[in-house]
């Protein structure tokens, strides 16, 4: 890669949390200018390699305040320029992951012309008909943690939550289950929960994208275990799956039996 694009100190000076695409071309490289105060600093860069067009760069500033757990939005917020854990190409567009905790991450989200389009919030599963499929951020540290899962559509920037399901009938069930078996109240203060048979853990896994379909499938786990040894017991834990696609114009989800 022709070097001429770069300052001296840039050549000489270290670099800090990046990452750099797999695979075959474009080559893309995410960094941050390490000062060697510990902590990172804006802007991150990036940068983007082909024979064809040589090698073009952008740089990255957070521009809002404001995030959310889950969504789209247009800005940039200063919160998801954590470490870059990755950088890929896809449906013309360049997707890097960010780190915020654990529990959390941000997907920076670059046009084909490497103008800035928006950031997704949480990390990418899989990518399914131009949306990619999406896993929604949590708060890290928390008694339990019931997972989401949507999709968002690159062309037409439109995030879709399927998961959960509103009014669940299943989640229903099961949180009935879970009653009879509730721990005390005490219980509860000390373990910082809320008595709430509906506070079980679920999880998402094994997303699987059918390139025939143009659709995809996930699995959803519950688990008693956050609400005491003596729910997880009688109650232990249950796994459902699901099966998603486009009809019409519009996501929906159905319930694999």
């Amino acid at each position: 890669m022709p070097v001429d694009q770069f300052s001296p100190r840039e050549l000489q000076g270290p670099i800090t949390s990046w990452a750099v695409s797999k695979g075959d071309a474009p080559f893309l490289f995410a960094w941050y200018d390490d000062d060697g105060s510990g902590g990172l600093h804006e802007p991150l860069h990036v940068l983007r390699y082909t024979r064809e067009h040589g090698v073009e760069r952008k740089d990255l500033r957070g521009n809002t305040d404001k995030w959310e757990f889950s969504g789209f939005t247009k800005g940039m917020p200063g919160v998801c320029f954590g470490a870059a854990l990755s950088i890929d190409n896809t449906s013309d567009r360049i997707l890097i992951s960010t780190h915020i905790n654990p529990s959390a991450g941000c997907v920076l989200i670059l046009q084909e012309d490497m103008s800035f389009q928006g950031t997704l919030f949480g990390w990418v599963l899989g990518i399914v008909d131009g949306a990619l499929i999406a896993h929604e951020n949590e708060v890290h540290f928390a008694p339990f943690h019931q997972e989401g899962l949507g999709v968002f559509d690159i062309g037409r920037d439109q995030w879709v939550e399927l998961y959960p399901i509103p009014s669940d009938p299943l989640r229903i069930a099961f949180a009935a289950r879970i009653k009879p078996h509730m721990p005390t109240e005490k219980w509860c203060q000390e373990h910082d929960m809320v008595c709430d048979a509906s506070n079980f853990e679920i999880d998402v896994s094994d997303v699987l994208v059918d390139p025939n379909t143009r659709g995809f499938r996930f699995d959803v786990s519950y688990s008693a275990y956050p609400l005491g040894e003596g729910a997880d017991n009688a109650v232990g834990g249950e796994t459902h799956s699901y099966s998603c696609g486009m009809h019409g114009s519009k996501w929906e989800c159905a319930l694999v039996k």
